[in-house]
């Protein structure tokens, strides 16, 4: 049986998830101060997502049936993940292919976030996202940048970091004139399984699906 690979709907189906993700991305700004990851946030990762792996799936033989990318946690796994989601396809290239591209090999590590996050055989939904927040402290003097967490670091009279004098009672710059001193939250939203943060762990698949795709196809010569 051969696959029947349809590249312009695989090239929109990136597109698509190219565009939501810059909405996460706005989405996040948004939520700096939020103490809970909004529902809109959320939907949004989840169709992000359902592009991504759809866009690694592919009809083959019966129009009523799909096939999907198989994807394995081992190699001695691989043979019955390949048989179970691609069971009319008998090209040795396109297994090959396949299977040099797991997430056991180097580089491929990201198919397994992207399988967590949406196999629905195993009942798995996009986890809650949590708030993770750090406050540094950043003080600019006659061009000299230097930036600290208050929270880990103990300061004690006379100290200075990065030459810029610190008040041990605050853990902040002495005033100055020629100083600008900003108060900086870092936010993210983190997915609870995989323990990565949201935006980075899509970012990371949106960039390394097309180049999956190409050799793929190339590899097996389609």
């Amino acid at each position: 049986m051969t696959a029947a690979f349809d590249r312009g709907d695989i090239d929109a189906l990136i597109e698509d998830a190219a565009e939501q993700l810059e909405v996460i991305r706005s989405l996040y700004d948004a939520t700096l101060h939020e103490r809970e990851a909004s529902r809109r946030l959320k939907t949004r990762i989840k169709n992000v997502l359902e592009n991504q792996r759809s866009a690694i799936v592919e009809r083959h033989g019966d129009p009523k049936r799909h096939s999907y990318y198989p994807v394995a946690p081992t190699p001695s796994k691989f043979p019955d993940a390949f048989k179970r989601t691609l069971p009319d396809v008998k090209s040795a290239k396109i297994r090959k292919a396949i299977e040099t591209r797991q997430p056991y090999q180097a580089g491929y590590e990201w198919l397994a976030d992207l399988v967590t996050l949406t196999n629905e055989n195993k009942h798995r939904r996009l986890s809650p996202q949590t708030r993770r927040e750090q406050r540094r402290i950043r003080a600019e003097t006659s061009g000299t940048l230097v930036e600290w967490s208050p929270s880990n670091v103990r300061f004690g009279p006379g100290v200075r970091i990065g030459g810029v004098p610190v008040n041990p009672a605050t853990q902040r710059p002495v005033s100055s004139p020629t100083q600008t001193i900003t108060e900086i939250v870092y936010v993210d939203w983190l997915f609870q399984e995989p323990a990565a943060s949201a935006l980075g762990t899509l970012t990371r698949i949106q960039d390394s699906l097309p180049a999956l795709i190409d050799e793929v196809l190339a590899a097996a010569g389609l």
